[in-house]
């Protein structure tokens, strides 16, 4: 097979967590054939051009130019180019009880193909981090990889929206939890006035729009701290915070512990 292929460098114990396995290129060529049977590893990838077919738990998608897709771990895998028109395709391959917990955030269990979704720009981070910046880069690996979540899990409550506007802030409020508060776009996107929205949400939800937004983001701030070894800081910028002590403020006001002491406990826990 003509590929290029990046081994991902990262420190043990952030690899335990997740684990960034190898990144590339997946030049034509007509043999091309990968089969993993009940894999441990998630494969993501974007198909720069040509064709080819994919495999999950027995069912089969032709995806092409444009498409991307995301063989999940725990799934009998096989996919193979086109002989005819064999692809082109950028991936990365990942493991990890974080990605585990990010595939059921982001409600992906079993979500395999994504018709014309753009990932380029995540998955070339990734490979320019593994070619360029050398150390462990698991924090930029791991936002560009929810990046990815993102725009797959959009794409998914685009396809099953109903006409329901509440419906349609919520799930802009929970596709933007790690990034800043917007409301006046999720307005936008249910075609309501602010004032009808806030109503309207608040009568479905019991909470008012920015309220429900910062409840999620902080359940990203907590399986981050539980879940991960990212310095307080690192999570605070990811997380679209102004500074690690505002985010400090926020979440401690909110949990009644400091992001500090909530890991500690949380590391403390014979769950964990």
């Amino acid at each position: 097979m003509n590929e290029l292929i990046c081994t991902i460098w990262q420190r043990p114990e952030n690899r335990r967590l997740i684990d960034f396995q190898i990144c590339g290129i997946t030049y034509p060529d007509r043999r091309y054939v990968i089969r993993r049977p009940a894999s441990a590893v998630a494969c993501i990838e974007y198909v720069d051009s040509g064709s080819g077919v994919i495999c999950a738990d027995g069912r089969s998608q032709r995806v092409g130019a444009g498409d991307a897709y995301f063989l999940q771990p725990g799934q009998d895998q096989y996919y193979y180019a086109d002989p005819d028109d064999p692809w082109q395709k950028r991936f990365v391959n990942v493991s990890g009880p974080l990605l585990d917990r990010l595939i059921e955030g982001y409600r992906l269990r079993g979500c395999n193909c994504f018709p014309v979704l753009d990932i380029r720009a995540e998955l070339n981070a990734i490979l320019r981090l593994t070619q360029t910046q050398p150390g462990d880069n698991t924090a930029p690996l791991v936002a560009a990889l929810t990046g990815i979540f993102q725009k797959m899990y959009a794409q998914q409550t685009d396809d099953a929206r109903s006409g329901d506007p509440v419906r349609r802030i919520r799930d802009h409020l929970d596709r933007t939890a790690s990034g800043q508060y917007d409301f006046a776009q999720a307005c936008s996107e249910a075609a309501l006035s602010p004032g009808h929205c806030a109503r309207l949400f608040r009568q479905a939800y019991g909470v008012t729009p920015h309220a429900y937004f910062m409840a999620r983001k902080l359940e990203l701030a907590a399986s981050l701290l539980r879940d991960t070894r990212l310095p307080i800081r690192a999570i605070a910028h990811e997380l679209s915070f102004a500074d690690e002590y505002y985010f400090s403020n926020v979440f401690r006001r909110k949990t009644g512990l400091s992001p500090r002491a909530y890991r500690q406990n949380s590391q403390r826990s014979p769950e964990t």
